[in-house]
């Protein structure tokens, strides 16, 4: 993934150094053959006015193309949010040690159960303004422990906390009634991601345009996970 993102980048630089280039040429030639057709040279007029106008051309295309890699960096845009740790403290019952990445608040959760998962509200924005540089925006919501098993999920002690300290100004209910009016709005979503816990696992949540995502950091989360069905 960082190959390629280092790929994208290699290429805007030498696709956008293409575009001004050419058509900084193609507008001297344009200017040129103009100029040329004024004073009556016909010939060197056409060829010149041509050439102006294919180079201008292909600065549009090598430029469509650039914005389109531009696009499809945005979409694979990923971002870490937390990291989050847990301690077997007896049968299905675990610490959490969160962190966030932002400002580096941490805090610990009892956690019931043999999977955590995390809650969040997500903002996504269309393609042209993934381009101008507006990622996804989110709210964590909630943690919590679940149960594989169905019959303990229903029985056993659950455990639910909300990860939403002041709201402020809520701008979800308006961006939910007000939608379809906001051009450059692509989706308002829930979005949840779980995985086992396990003593001293430790895994990073991560923020991409599509919602959340999990991913193990150390061994004994490698190992879980291999595990986990």
């Amino acid at each position: 993934m960082n190959q390629l993102t280092q790929l994208i980048s290699e290429l805007n630089l030498i696709s956008l150094a293409i575009v001004v280039l050419t058509g900084l040429l193609g507008v001297l030639l344009l200017f040129l053959g103009l100029r040329h057709l004024w004073q009556r040279r016909i010939f060197s007029g056409g060829f010149n006015g041509l050439l102006g106008i294919c180079l201008l051309l292909v600065a549009a295309a090598v430029l469509l193309v650039t914005l389109n890699l531009l696009t499809y960096h945005r979409l694979k845009y990923e971002e870490p949010i937390l990291t989050i740790h847990f301690n077997k403290l007896g049968e299905k019952q675990y610490s959490a040690d969160l962190k966030l990445k932002d400002n580096g608040q941490t805090a610990v959760y009892n956690l019931s159960g043999d999977e955590w998962q995390i809650d969040a509200r997500v903002l996504s924005w269309k393609p042209p303004a993934r381009i101008l540089g507006l990622n996804a925006m989110y709210r964590l919501e909630r943690l919590h422990g679940r149960y594989q098993s169905i019959d303990h999920e229903r029985q056993r002690d659950r455990t639910v906390y909300s990860l939403v300290e002041n709201k402020g100004l809520d701008i979800w209910p308006l961006v939910k009634k007000y939608n379809d009016r906001i051009a450059w709005v692509d989706a308002y979503f829930g979005s949840a991601t779980y995985l086992p816990m396990e003593d001293d696992a430790t895994y990073e949540v991560l923020i991409s345009q599509n919602g959340l995502i999990a991913r193990p950091l150390n061994s004994p989360a490698r190992a879980r996970l291999n595990e986990w069905q």
